[in-house]
């Protein structure tokens, strides 16, 4: 597959966790952009969902309008907690999705089981987590998706995705080539391990 994109989604305070990202892409020799997404720490306003989920909300959603504004016809979206195989440049060369995809995830966690394609794809049924995903950006679900991240903050952002996955193209790799680092989450605020996003899917 061709990437025409990666964006990487950070805050400039998370210095530890770029540095970290970026010097796996640049050893696989892969260019970026790394974009700066909303604190939620400094959200004055009060919504339904906690600040430190909208904040994470509004980023996913100005990094797909972004992607819109650009004309792209995909990209790769990372979080800049992500940790890659070290497969992860030859899986994205070979990686074959179907004519109808709307997004693919890395990796995932999965709330209901999901669904086989091939020795390569599953379809999503409840599948979350936004940390690494390539997106199908001129498709209507993904500017469906796209509004609802920048006006309405009700939820996590990766409910938001998991909501659309019913009707609408998801995948997700069997065997995953990126994952969340373990380490001190903002979101969270407190230390987070993630073993379970490395499992192959059965």
């Amino acid at each position: 597959m061709q990437l025409d994109h990666i964006f990487i989604i950070t805050l400039p305070h998370r210095k530890d966790r770029l540095n970290s990202i970026t010097s796996q892409l640049d050893a696989f020799g892969l260019e970026y952009e790394v974009f700066n997404g909303v604190n939620g720490k400094k959200i004055k306003a009060k919504y339904a969902s906690d600040n430190a989920n909208v904040g994470c909300t509004a980023s996913h959603g100005q990094v797909l309008q972004r992607a819109q504004l650009m004309g792209l016809s995909n990209c790769l979206v990372l979080e800049d907690d992500c940790e890659l195989s070290d497969d992860f440049l030859q899986r994205i060369n070979d990686l074959l999705l179907p004519d109808n995809w709307d997004l693919c995830y890395l990796s995932g966690t999965h709330r209901e089981q999901p669904i086989k394609v091939n020795d390569t794809i599953s379809r999503c049924v409840k599948t979350l987590t936004t940390h690494a995903y390539i997106v199908n950006i001129q498709k209507d679900s993904i500017y469906r998706l796209r509004h609802r991240l920048l006006y309405t903050f009700e939820e996590p952002v990766d409910c938001y995705f998991a909501n659309l996955q019913k009707f609408n193209y998801f995948y997700v790799l069997k065997k995953p080539i990126a994952w969340q680092k373990g380490g001190y989450s903002d979101i969270n605020g407190r230390v987070m391990y993630y073993e379970w996003l490395k499992e192959e899917i059965k």
